[in-house]
């Protein structure tokens, strides 16, 4: 929107659902009348009510008030309310509206309109959220902080919703967050100065202690373990968090998330409980039913020869569900009896923990409770109370860390189940994972959900196989908008609001980068002696120098734990070292420690282990250089003999292990008596809960009836509302005139037809009808109406208005649903059109009657003055043939008149026998190529048209349904007319045609003598010739034979003045249908 000194100086959207009444108004208190601003405000409206949010609004503000309508300019100092049912947005400065599609589901009408706000508007954009449900609005604010304009969000303490409110916080655009009066009052200031800092305060950016709390947790989590919960839903966050601190007694998030710094297993703990690991064998039976009888086999029939089938479980956790689909897959590919395929299951999870304890594949006896009894047998072993999955199908299950929200999918996938996972998971980020799925599988591939899970947005690239058990298959090959770019974790700072200035740094220029970190690494390889860099578990990090030559992987499996890389004396040092430095915190070396590498002789090595803290993560740099590399200049660290050390460690364990052996004891003690304890409180819980399960069935059940009975009078109210709409949707629009009286004759209801009648009012309802003036004559109306009242008999009299019009006066008893009579119904219906059209039928009939008889008439009266007409001929011959060469010159001349005449009157006969004849003897409707008929009517006029030389150009004619021959007469006519009455300049004739519809509109063009405008319509009737000159041949029949003609094909002929001179004749003719 281009500014002009007409265009507000700011243009504010202001977007609010439920509970957004009260701020809005409280706003609108506070914003003067006069600021140069322009306001539209965006609400979730019902289709079913008026909004008054107009009037509402008139009492809190002087600025003008409109509700929007389709392209209306947006002026400053004015407020624009958004219409029910209708999306908006800001275009060229102009309004624009367009129909809600309610075929898909969920509509956004503020992030609509705010994005449109931002494209149009710039850096003069504001948009405000306030109270409301939902996320809507959340998304189009960052399109207006992108283009320069600014945010502002409603407090959420202040909201009567805090939906809207908070989920635009979180989205980490909001310039200022405060009430709706010091919106107003900051929206004012903003105005004058741009300043966007004044917008905010101290108390706007960080917002209450507990979700800053929140906030330090999940930054801890995404710096320990590279899980980002921002992407959850903050509800189940939340909800995790508050259990883990009711069970350790905690009030305060922020004391919690130190006391998760400092504690290692509650760390852990709450980051298992915030995963939700729920899992078991075969997890829904039905479910796994299916995908064992059907769907499981048809992808092992269709695989193809010697190509492995692909399986992927995300979200695994211990590894139960992996296993099923693998121990299904098994039973399939064996019942088949296929042998050059295999299958391969990739389970991933983000827990390592989880991870390592499901390739174990070791699980307690009681699982196999879950395991169809014959699978059970088939697939596990057991033994001392624990059952192992066997070897055949354990090598087949590939365990592997991956995070969904970030890391890239597996692909050529046959089969994803992903099931209770993405509930837990933003929209946003559940729409991205389910694209990276649609992306893995293959064409026909299967994905399995949980049961409270959809594919949502991606219904249309997805086929249901189980709507029950969310069973789906992919359709097609199409790269998706959320396929494009692999996906990435959010900054920090769309996370944190606390935005310490620790966390934040400008990234280098990707090509520094690049050449800088490469020199890094060889500049660490060449001057760093052999060291790595292990975690606070034991774990490798990371290696500098030419440190993997002292790191062996042992037999079998693989493993990152330092210490098993490692043998003899080096294995010692460094197990011992760094447990003294984790007591000490302080750097530890050993001097004198003997070990051979692989192809070197005998070294003797300095073993430097240092402590190094940074954020949460306690790592532990281990540097290895040989006796006689080391500088004379050493540091002053604690150096300890590895012998003494380890026989020091030794006694230290022996004296730990006593005490633990003590100390289990009376563990095992307590425990014994406290699950004694548990016992009795379990029974106690358990017949509470019988309790509750039928006090709950109970309520169910009424909630049932209730919900019943709701829905029952909720149809009937609407029954009842349509009908009432229907009602007096029909006495408004019947123009039958209709006045409901009681037994004493008063106004109880009437239609507003009943005017032609009475003078009646809505303030007469309640009065006697008598007391209204009456416009018909009906003197008997009083009687009349007893008279009904008492025989409950119907009554009917016409009666005339004063302006002669003609009413049928209806009267009939009025009768309630018992059949009583309460009354009487009087109609009055207009029936002059009835008497009319009664008439106008009678003329109808006698035309019809004339129009019969015509031809005959026309015929025997042609037939009869023939004869007459040629005895005159004939003696006119003979007299002149008597008179010889003595005739006089006067006797030439009555002669001449007298031929003449006969001609002219014999050809009027013919062409009125011509014209009586059009609709009886002409022929059937065909379909008739038109410029052919034209082409054969020149044919017959060639000729004269040769002899005057005339131009005739016929263009492109369509086809139409008609009688040929008498469309020639048409073109005929029409053609020796333009040659008749030419001008002095020689004759052009042009024939073109147009297409409107059905129709064809014919025009035929000359240049001739023209007709006067006066007689465009006279100059069709029968024999006239309007004045032309005596030595023009012709009758006046021509036109008035095109008419009747052209009027029998059911089209019309009419005439237009042409530009320069001549005449313009067009005729309408119907398309012919297409064979």
């Amino acid at each position: 929107m281009s500014e002009s000194k007409d265009s507000p100086s700011l243009v504010v959207g202001i977007g609010a659902s439920a509970g957004g009444l009260a701020p809005i108004q409280e706003f609108f208190d506070n914003m003067p009348a006069e600021t140069g601003m322009a306001f539209v405000v965006v609400q979730h409206l019902s289709p079913d009510f008026k909004s008054l949010m107009d009037e509402l609004l008139a009492r809190h503000t002087k600025m003008s008030i409109h509700k929007v309508v389709d392209r209306i300019t947006v002026e400053p100092n004015s407020i624009y309310l958004i219409p029910p049912e209708k999306n908006m947005a800001l275009s060229d400065g102009k309004l624009l509206l367009t129909d809600q599609d309610q075929d898909r589901g969920l509509n956004l009408p503020i992030d609509i309109f705010f994005r449109s706000l931002a494209l149009d508007a710039q850096d003069r954009a504001v948009a405000i959220v306030m109270s409301g449900t939902g996320s809507d609005g959340s998304r189009g604010v960052g399109d207006v902080r992108q283009s320069g304009g600014i945010v502002i969000a409603q407090s959420p303490e202040s909201a009567g919703f805090d939906g809207m409110p908070q989920a635009t916080i979180r989205s980490g655009v909001v310039d200022a967050v405060c009430v709706p009066a010091d919106m107003a009052k900051r929206l004012v200031q903003y105005c004058e100065n741009r300043n966007r800092e004044q917008l905010s305060t101290v108390g706007d950016q960080g917002g209450t202690p507990s979700e800053s709390g929140i906030f330090s947790i999940l930054r801890m989590y995404r710096l320990h373990n590279g899980v980002d919960f921002a992407l959850y839903k903050p509800a189940t966050i939340t909800r995790r968090i508050e259990r883990r601190m009711q069970m350790g007694g905690f009030v305060d998030v922020s004391t919690y998330a130190n006391f998760l710094e400092e504690n290692q297993h509650e760390f852990d703990s709450l980051f298992r409980d915030l995963l939700v690991e729920v899992t078991q064998f075969f997890r829904d039976p039905g479910a796994y039913e299916r995908l064992r009888n059907e769907f499981i086999p048809k992808l092992v029939e269709n695989a193809p020869a010697n190509e492995d089938l692909r399986v992927w479980v995300p979200g695994c956790a211990t590894g139960e569900e992996a296993y099923s689909l693998a121990i299904l897959f098994s039973e399939a590919i064996e019942k088949s009896g296929r042998h050059d395929i295999d299958y391969k299951v990739f389970a991933t999870d983000v827990h390592r923990t989880s991870l390592e304890t499901a390739s174990m594949a070791v699980y307690p006896s009681h699982v196999l409770d879950q395991v169809p009894h014959e699978l059970g047998i088939k697939y596990f072993t057991r033994n001392n109370g624990l059952c192992h999955i066997k070897r055949e199908v354990r090598q087949r299950v590939i365990f592997a860390a991956n995070d969904i929200t970030s890391d890239p999918p597996f692909t050529r996938i046959d089969l994803i189940s992903c099931r209770n996972v993405l509930i837990y998971l933003e929209p946003r980020v559940q729409h991205r994972v389910l694209s990276m799925y649609h992306f893995g599988l293959r064409i026909g591939g299967v994905l399995f959900l949980g049961p409270s899970e959809t594919v949502g947005e991606l219904a249309s690239e997805f086929e249901t196989l189980d709507r029950h058990w969310r069973i789906y298959t992919k359709k097609r090959d199409v790269r998706l908008p959320d396929t494009t770019r692999m996906p990435v974790s959010p900054s920090l700072q769309s996370v944190i609001r606390e935005k310490s200035p620790i966390f934040v740094a400008s990234s280098p220029q990707r090509d520094r980068q690049a050449w800088l970190s490469s020199a890094y690494e060889e500049l660490l390889a060449k001057y760093v002696p052999p060291s790595f860099l292990i975690n606070d578990f034991g774990e490798l990090v990371h290696t500098f120098g030419d440190a993997r030559k002292l790191l062996v992987q042992p037999e079998g499996r693989p493993t990152l734990d330092a210490i098993k890389l490692l043998s003899g004396e080096l294995r010692t040092a460094v197990s011992a070292g760094v447990l003294r430095a984790k007591q000490d915190d302080k750097p530890i070396v050993f001097n004198g420690i003997h070990y051979q590498v692989d192809g070197e002789e005998d070294a003797v090595y300095r073993v430097t282990i240092e402590p190094y803290r940074k954020a949460t993560q306690s790592l532990y740099l281990i540097s290895v250089e040989q006796a006689q590399d080391m500088s004379s200049n050493s540091i002053d660290l604690a150096q300890l003999n590895a012998n003494e050390f380890a026989n020091e460690r030794i006694s230290q364990l022996e004296r730990e292990l006593g005490y633990t052996r003590e100390t289990l004891q009376a563990t095992v003690e307590e425990l014994e008596s406290s699950n004694e304890e548990l016992q009795a409180t379990n029974e106690e819980l358990i017949a509470s809960n019988e309790e509750l399960q039928s006090t709950n069935e109970e309520l169910h059940s009424v909630n049932e009836e209730l919900y019943t009975v709701n829905a029952e009078h909720k149809q009937k109210i609407e029954e009842l509302t349509q009908m009432t709409s229907d009602m007096d949707n029909l006495l408004k629009s019947t123009d039958i005139g209709t006045v409901f009286l009681d037994e004493e004759f008063r106004i109880r209801m009437f239609t507003p037809a009943i005017s032609s009648a009475f003078n009646v009012l809505d303030q007469d309802i309640g009065r006697p009808i008598e007391h209204i003036a009456y416009k018909l004559d009906s003197p008997n109306l009083l009687a009349d109406a007893s008279e009904v009242l008492e025989s409950q008999i119907a009554k009917e009299v016409e009666v005339q208005s004063g302006d002669g019009r003609v009413f049928l006066q209806r009267m009939q008893p009025y009768r309630n649903e018992s059949g009583r009579v309460e009354g009487i119904v009087l109609t009055t219906t207009d029936i002059s059109a009835i008497k009319e059209a009664e008439r106008a039928k009678q003329t109808m009939v006698t035309l019809a009657q004339i129009n019969e008889e015509l031809p005959d008439f026309a015929y025997a009266v042609s037939h009869d003055l023939e004869v007459p007409l040629r005895h005159i001929q004939q003696y006119a011959q003979i007299l002149e043939k008597q008179a010889g060469d003595n005739i006089s010159e006067e006797m030439v001349k009555s002669v001449r008149v007298i031929n003449e005449s006969s001609a002219t009157l014999r050809g009027m006969i013919e062409a009125m026998l011509a014209y009586s004849r059009i609709n009886t003897r002409g022929g059937a409707m065909r379909r008739v190529d038109l410029k052919e008929v034209a082409s054969d009517a020149s044919q017959s006029l060639a000729s004269s048209l040769q002899y005057h030389d005339a131009d005739l150009e016929i263009g492109e004619l369509p086809n139409v349904s008609g009688d040929a021959d008498q469309l020639q007469t048409v073109f005929f006519h029409l053609f020796d007319n333009a040659v008749k009455y030419r001008s002095e300049e020689p004759p052009k004739i042009r024939v073109e045609a147009t297409v409107e519809g059905k129709f064809a509109h014919i025009s035929v063009k000359d240049n001739g003598i023209g007709i006067d405008s006066r007689h465009f319509d006279r100059v069709f009737s029968m024999f006239k010739r309007l004045g032309f000159e005596h030595n023009v041949p012709g009758i006046g029949a021509g036109l008035a034979l095109c008419k009747r003609i052209i009027v029998r094909h059911g089209g019309k002929i009419w005439i237009e003045p042409n530009r320069r001179h001549g005449t313009v004749v067009k005729f309408s003719l119907h398309i012919a249908e297409s064979e």
